[in-house]
């Protein structure tokens, strides 16, 4: 089974609770499925170039294997999730700090907050946010209707139930809301795959990283234009996934 969603929307916990209640059979954890053959092509030239192995290229080549088998047994089971898009943005602009923006990171972990460092996160991340509308929408529609032949949004949402399932011929989605992933998991995996007594681990949690405190503070203070907010809020998925009172009070944190 696949657990198949952009970054940023606790799908490393999914993964690992799913692997910890199914020891027998293979959970892959991806993010683009419709270029693992991309990733698979550049991992036989990297070896033919250079004679190593890229860790990046092996696990794609690992997973488009284990999807190729997969697909012959019949619809691939897979989650997905999704999350308010500002808060994914923080959460991803952070993580991939270090790699990013080394500077930055190491005066996070030396140097005590001030003011003149808040005030560069808080520009980085407005640009990161304001570049990134329209990216899950388009991911949406690449790697489900292109890659697995499934429109997630053409099926109504229901907030109370808190998960959506969505079946077609090579595939059977389960798509989870972030906000509501400790209450709705076990329920969501037990329609999917008859499975109970999931437990989510803490994977790749803020808290315990060494940005914590600056991730806390730009949580709370972060302020978008209106504009701006309009834009993100109005995507079709956000419409799809989220009722018009929980946009509403996203929207007025971000905009207050």
């Amino acid at each position: 089974m696949l657990v198949h969603t952009v970054g940023k929307v606790a799908s490393t916990s999914l993964a690992d609770g799913l692997q910890a209640a199914l020891p027998h059979r293979t959970v892959l954890h991806v993010h683009r499925l419709t270029m693992l053959q991309d990733y698979e092509r550049a991992s036989r030239a990297h070896y033919e170039a250079t004679g190593t192995i890229d860790a990046k290229y092996l696990r794609a080549a690992y997973a488009g294997s284990h999807l190729r088998r997969f697909r012959r047994n019949g619809p691939i089971d897979v989650v997905t999730a999704v999350r308010d898009p500002v808060r994914r943005e923080i959460s991803g602009f952070f993580f991939g700090l270090t790699s990013r923006h080394p500077d930055l990171a190491q005066r996070l972990r030396t140097e005590p907050a001030t003011v003149s460092t808040d005030e560069v996160l808080r520009r980085l991340i407005l640009e990161r946010i304001s570049e990134s509308v329209g990216r899950v929408q388009h991911w949406i529609e690449v790697e489900f209707e292109r890659g697995l032949g499934l429109d997630v949004l053409a099926a109504p949402f229901d907030p109370e139930v808190g998960y959506q399932l969505v079946e077609g011929d090579d595939a059977r989605v389960v798509v989870l809301r972030t906000e509501d992933l400790r209450t709705t998991v076990e329920p969501a995996m037990h329609a999917l795959l008859g499975v109970e007594n999931v437990q989510l681990p803490r994977s790749n949690d803020a808290s315990t990283q060494f940005y914590r405190d600056a991730y806390r503070r730009l949580s709370g203070d972060l302020r978008l234009p209106t504009d701006l907010a309009d834009d993100i809020y109005d995507q079709p998925w956000v419409r799809h996934f989220y009722t018009d009172s929980e946009i509403d009070d996203f929207r007025r944190h971000w905009t207050r």
